[in-house]
């Protein structure tokens, strides 16, 4: 986790200095990979740091944590941008970087099961890769975060393409889909108390899908920003 928080820091404040596509591509990349160090490392803390009978709460929490950076980054992102387009990589690098002595000084030491021989990386994919309801469950989550992700990352353009809205416009429904991954983060427990596991995951994807559907069924032209004068 430490790690990929501080390679993470570091690469997000190269991206400040990048002098081209290329470059941008390459830092970024590198900010992706550092990232997918540590956000499994976050997940997989909540189990080990809770007991059984909190850790959907304190997940839930943790999503709308989240939720809360993703609805104050997107302003905050813009301002820093109306000064210099490099001032958000430079405050987001920043920000981590504290963040990691943050980790480093605060976070209790989490060591995996000493009991066994030490096995290679690939080799403890094994057991789950050769189990017949793990392939389904990773596939069927795979599937999954392939549409959201699709979604989430050209819905900007479909906003500019269908609604031919403005950057603060668009900028407004991130704000509306990080409040409303708040409200789901911080309700999940509740609902995972009401309902079962399942039943709360079966609720959570058709609410998604019935979402999605209406999203592209949408026909009503949103407010244009009024063009310059000047």
């Amino acid at each position: 986790m430490l790690t990929g928080i501080v390679c993470f820091s570091a690469a997000t404040m190269l991206c400040g200095l990048a002098t081209g596509f290329w470059s941008m591509f390459a830092f970024r990349f590198a900010a992706g990979v550092s990232s997918a160090f540590t956000a499994p490392q976050v997940w997989a803390a909540v189990p080990a740091l809770f007991p059984p009978a909190k850790s959907a709460k304190a997940l839930g929490i943790l999503f709308a944590g989240l939720a809360i950076a993703q609805t104050l980054g997107v302003p905050l992102g813009d301002l820093l941008a109306v000064t210099h387009w490099s001032y958000p990589f430079f405050t987001i690098g920043a920000l981590s970087l504290m963040l990691a002595f943050w980790i480093y000084f605060a976070m209790p030491s989490m060591k995996p099961n000493a009991a066994g021989a030490r096995s290679s990386v690939l080799a403890r994919y094994v057991p789950l890769l050769t189990s017949g309801k793990a392939r389904g469950a990773l596939l069927a989550y795979f599937l999954f975060q392939l549409g959201n992700y699709a979604a989430y990352s050209f819905i900007g353009k479909w906003l500019s393409d269908r609604f031919q809205v403005s950057v603060e416009y668009t900028g407004y429904v991130m704000i509306g889909l990080g409040i409303g991954q708040l409200a789901g983060g911080l309700c999940s427990s509740y609902v995972l108390h009401k309902l079962s596991r399942w039943g709360t995951m079966l609720l959570g994807v058709l609410f998604l899908a019935a979402a999605f559907i209406l999203l592209a069924c949408a026909r009503l032209p949103l407010r244009r920003s009024p063009p310059c004068t000047s």
